[in-house]
């Protein structure tokens, strides 16, 4: 077994010893999540297209008769029951030129579904149900990991949560409302929330080993939960729409004494670029700049929802993360990049990695990057989903490591790497021991205990 660079003395070490994410068989009455193709995508923005120029077709002739679009009294002589009256209702829409038939912004509708899958490398993902929101998502993921460990809830000594998309936008927490349907009555139980896009989870995990590596608390749950489609992404932007989707899982931390297991100072390394803040922005919403009401009816004007530049996010996540580069022919390639200086601060190879879980936020990111580690000596496992799950943000990386258990691909004291990228820019980098024994049998036939999440299901 490699040795860990600057191991602290036993005790104050944090372990996982649990572990769940909450996507499962659909048949199962207290699923709260759905599963969405392509297809369906596809088909929800034809449809948004073609509702759309119907407006703009209506609107047009309203103009060409001299039909002030501003006055709520002509809208209600018009048609007091039309739903365009109150979509359009006493303003100006969508700006001071209507969109005709040939304007290039219609192309942001088109989306064939095999050019989703080319494109992303998604084939499925999971949306939320009705009525869902990241709080009961993280509680039924908190659920199985507490099932998992067997650590009695009451005990806990702190809940963090990994979120974009919190139950609420400021108030309450995300984490305490995880706690009330879990039915935790102890009070003492540190709860806060962490939003650092899809860094949250890989951000979330360092801040609990500090907790229990401080000694503050004995244990604690880490939870990633996301209900991406709903409040982030705009029902009319293919480019976002088509990859974000809804998850959660849970780790559960505990302080242990085994040396070269779980979680080492050195084996965290964050880093950032503000001047890539940019390329994934949700611009409106926040006090930089309020929401208004043309944001929310125009189609073409989504800045209260996220906007991604995907091919520069592409090519500066691979920089940022692994950078080969070659003088001449006849040279040694230089290695830079966030996971090159993650090793050296571990003082581990790439050799010495057994398993390495990617954010998954498309394929065309993830594949060139693992490409690039095999190359420089990688043998181990990887486990990618996002055919599958889509980019669930803050549990995007849990969900690799908890498949990959269930499929017997990570074994106790496997020494494995988290690499998580996102908004900021960011990147996260984790090198840690995976401490849990074979995955569990009984934890796929588990039943929710909270009695108010299946309650939720519609």
């Amino acid at each position: 077994m490699v040795a860990l660079k600057n191991t602290p003395n036993e005790g104050n070490w944090a372990c996982l010893t649990g572990f769940g994410s909450n996507i499962f068989d659909e048949s199962n009455p207290v699923c709260l999540v759905r599963r969405v193709s392509n297809q369906e995508i596809s088909d929800s923005f034809a449809k948004h297209e073609t509702y759309f120029r119907k407006i703009f077709a209506l609107l047009s002739k309203f103009r060409e008769k001299g039909i002030s679009l501003y006055s709520q009294p002509e809208w209600q002589r018009l048609d007091s029951k039309s739903q365009i009256a109150s979509l359009i209702l006493d303003r100006k829409y969508p700006g001071d030129t209507l969109p005709k038939d040939d304007d290039p912004r219609w192309i942001q509708f088109k989306a064939p579904p095999e050019k989703i899958e080319k494109q992303s490398g998604i084939k499925f993902r999971y949306w939320a149900k009705p009525g869902v929101d990241s709080s009961h998502v993280g509680a039924q993921a908190a659920e199985r990991a507490l099932a998992v460990s067997g650590l009695n809830r009451e005990r806990l000594g702190f809940i963090v949560v990994a979120t974009t998309t919190p139950a609420h936008p400021a108030t309450p927490l995300t984490a305490t409302l995880i706690k009330e349907l879990l039915g935790i009555r102890n009070e003492n139980v540190f709860c806060t929330d962490i939003t650092a896009a899809c860094t949250s989870y890989a951000s979330a995990l360092q801040l609990g080993n500090a907790l229990i590596s401080s000694g503050l608390y004995k244990n604690g749950l880490v939870i990633g939960a996301d209900v991406m489609e709903t409040t982030t992404t705009s029902p009319y932007d293919r480019n976002v729409r088509i990859l974000l989707a809804s998850g959660a899982v849970c780790g559960v931390l505990e302080a242990c004494s085994f040396r070269d297991r779980g979680f080492f100072p050195n084996g965290f390394h964050f880093e950032s670029d503000g001047s890539l803040a940019d390329l994934i922005v949700i611009p409106a919403g926040g006090s930089a700049l309020q929401v208004t009401p043309e944001m929310i009816i125009d189609p073409f004007d989504q800045r209260h929802m996220m906007a991604m530049n995907g091919p520069e996010v592409r090519k500066r996540a691979e920089r940022l993360l692994l950078k080969v580069q070659k003088s001449d022919e006849d040279s040694q390639p230089q290695i830079t990049g966030a996971i090159a200086r993650a090793l050296e601060k571990a003082n581990v190879t790439y050799a010495d990695i057994d398993f390495v879980a990617f954010h998954q936020a498309n394929s065309r990111i993830i594949t060139p990057i693992e490409e690039h580690m095999r190359e420089l000596g990688f043998q181990g496992n990887v486990r990618n989903n996002i055919d599958e799950f889509g980019n669930t943000t803050s549990a995007s990386v849990g969900l690799c490591l908890d498949h990959a258990w269930q499929l017997d691909l990570l074994k106790s004291g496997d020494l494995v790497m988290i690499v998580v990228f996102g908004g900021g820019m960011t990147v996260g980098i984790i090198i840690f021991r995976w401490t849990l024994q074979g995955f569990p049998s009984e934890y796929l036939a588990y039943s929710f205990q909270s009695a108010n999440l299946p309650a939720l299901v519609i």
